[in-house]
């Protein structure tokens, strides 16, 4: 019984950490006006992803942030609401090396 256990758990597990793999991190910055921005929250709220966002306007800065892992920009933007979306961008982030960026001056 443990046996099969074991293989129906690996069965699950090892393609969803595949999937898992597949996913980039992104920044998703949505911005809105200060006219905007109690309906841009609303908005956050009744798409229950508040919670997921750090937001700027405080600062005078009316914009919302998010670092998410996605499989694309487009699976990244779904996080914006809908009214939100066509002003809003995705930006894949990337990690460099010391050695990647000793070899970017070595091509110069």
């Amino acid at each position: 019984m443990k046996r099969i256990t074991l293989i129906t758990l690996a069965t699950l597990v090892l393609p969803l950490t595949a999937l898992a793999a597949d996913k980039k991190e992104y920044v998703v910055i949505a911005p809105h006006t200060a006219d905007q921005c109690l309906t841009a929250l609303d908005a956050m709220v009744a798409d229950k992803k508040l919670d997921k966002w750090d937001f700027g306007c405080m600062d005078g800065d009316h914009t919302g942030y998010l670092v998410v892992k996605a499989a694309s920009k487009e699976d990244a933007l779904s996080n914006v609401p809908a009214n939100q979306r066509s002003q809003a961008k995705a930006i894949e982030l990337n990690k460099f090396t010391v050695a990647q960026v000793k070899s970017f001056h070595d091509k110069k």
